[in-house]
């Protein structure tokens, strides 16, 4: 997927390409966080409208679609339909998506324009569609949504399952239900779709057209997912970790009550994660327990582990046979270990946006962290999205993808943008080259150039003044 972006927060014009490893590097206040913000605001959107009910779209609607559904054999949906797909997708995800910029950003809309200019426009183009949304000062919020296909063909194959019924033991209630299983392909300007319908009981059994109206909210709204490359799970690792695991630490042992604060949405998703995982501790399977311990153990000098009280878990640190509390422990401690509790929920193909994870960490920790990383993405067919200031991190993720091309004949696909910030609010992105042969195309070399430079500079001028 590439995001560009004209006058967003900071950002005067950025383009970036969505790969396996995405790097940005630049000063404070030049647009990384606004960018990284961004981007999970639409994928969220796009979940979002997958996972809803959508309650207020209406079955007058959704009508139009559902005379057409066979539920065995082909439809062909042409482009006089497809305006309509169009119509109904683009009005809610413009209404869904606007909805997670103020939730992510708590703040006004307007807000995030440049303060330099009217208005900010922001375009995300998939593989199969593009959404181009512009917002100004005033007036009205205007977006489009486009499809790179003409055509829309669905394959429709229904199961009719016979429900099972325990004869031992107290009675057992057949249930209804109904899955949908789909799959698709493009070919050329036509996209196919393949769904198998399993249905519990008879079709007879349900309401007139509750399959079919089923079968084209799947359509409708998974259909987003596929034509712009939506990652299956994303999740963002704000900056700032060692003050939100003490923040976490103190909700959880029910000092203050999260519904209470109003705080970013993506505080609140880390907090619901947190608790999940300290819920689901004793079920995480053996080689992600595994990973976490692995990693711990060369970041760190103890382990941490989920404590059980009569009320509550807790997080634990242990160094020899002491437990100490969260807050007693250090800062790279306390920075780090959020990102390792993301483990147990990465799928495969998921996106992990990480916010400066070169905080309060050794140099040396620090590549041990670009290794491990790298070997996430290996190993879990996952993104990564990394915000930060450090040139030894950009050096160190070089060094680990060429690491992996050689030793495990592996080329991860990577990019690297440059925020520069040449006047007040206005950041242009430039992309840093990477190749196996050449390396980096740049880095940030000539900070400590300048620092060699003035050190050598100050030691010749005392030697000069203590020789006279």
């Amino acid at each position: 997927m590439r995001v560009i972006v004209n006058n967003f927060g900071p950002i005067k014009s950025a383009s970036i390409e969505i790969k396996p490893i995405v790097l940005f590097i630049g000063k404070n206040e030049s647009g990384k966080t606004y960018l990284s913000l961004l981007i999970k605001s639409f994928i969220s959107a796009i979940h979002y409208l997958i996972r809803i009910e959508h309650d207020n779209i209406t079955r007058r609607e959704l009508q139009k679609f559902v005379d057409l559904i066979k539920l065995e054999g082909r439809i062909v949906l042409e482009e006089k339909f497809l305006e309509k797909f169009k119509d109904i997708l683009s009005r809610f995800l413009k209404k869904i998506f606007l909805r997670m910029l103020k939730r992510y950003f708590l703040t006004n809309l307007s807000d995030l324009i440049n303060i330099n200019e009217s208005f900010t426009k922001i375009l995300f183009e998939g593989s199969r569609a593009c959404f181009v949304i512009e917002i100004p000062r005033e007036g009205d919020i205007k977006s489009e949504l486009d499809f790179k296909f003409r055509t829309l063909e669905i394959l429709v194959e229904v199961k009719e399952i016979k429900p099972q019924i325990e004869a031992i033991g107290p009675p057992v209630f057949a249930m209804k239900g109904y899955g949908i299983k789909t799959k698709y392909k493009f070919e050329r300007d036509t996209l196919m779709i393949k769904m198998h319908v399993d249905v519990l009981g008879e079709i007879t059994d349900y309401p007139e057209n509750e399959i079919h109206m089923a079968i084209i909210k799947n359509v409708l709204f998974n259909l987003l997912k596929i034509v712009f490359d939506v990652p299956a799970r994303a999740f963002y690792i704000p900056s700032s970790r060692a003050g939100i695991m003490e923040f976490i630490d103190v909700i959880n042992r029910g000092l203050i009550l999260s519904e209470v604060i109003r705080v970013p949405y993506y505080l609140r998703e880390a907090i619901d994660l947190f608790r999940r995982y300290l819920d689901a501790y004793d079920i995480v399977p053996p080689d992600m327990k595994s990973a976490i311990r692995n990693i711990s153990q060369e970041l760190y000098l103890g382990s941490f582990e989920v404590i059980k009280t009569t009320k509550r878990r807790i997080l634990g640190y242990k160094i020899d046979s002491t437990t100490l509390p969260i807050h007693l422990t250090s800062s790279m401690v306390k920075e780090t270990y959020p990102l390792l509790i993301h483990i147990p929920f990465i799928t495969r193909g998921a996106l992990l946006i990480i916010e400066e994870p070169e905080a309060h960490l050794h140099p040396d920790n620090l590549l041990k962290l670009a290794r491990f990383l790298v070997k996430l993405i290996n190993e879990h067919a996952c993104h990564i999205i990394i915000s930060t200031h450090s040139d030894i991190l950009l050096q160190a993720i070089a060094i680990e993808l060429m690491r992996q091309a050689i030793d495990e004949k592996n080329i991860i696909d990577a990019k690297f943008y440059l925020f520069e910030m040449k006047e007040k609010e206005k950041t242009n992105t430039k992309e840093i080259e990477f190749s196996l042969e050449s390396g980096l195309s740049e880095t940030l070399a000539d900070v400590y150039e300048e620092l060699y430079s003035e050190f050598t500079r100050l030691r010749m001028k005392f030697i000069a003044q203590n020789e006279a």
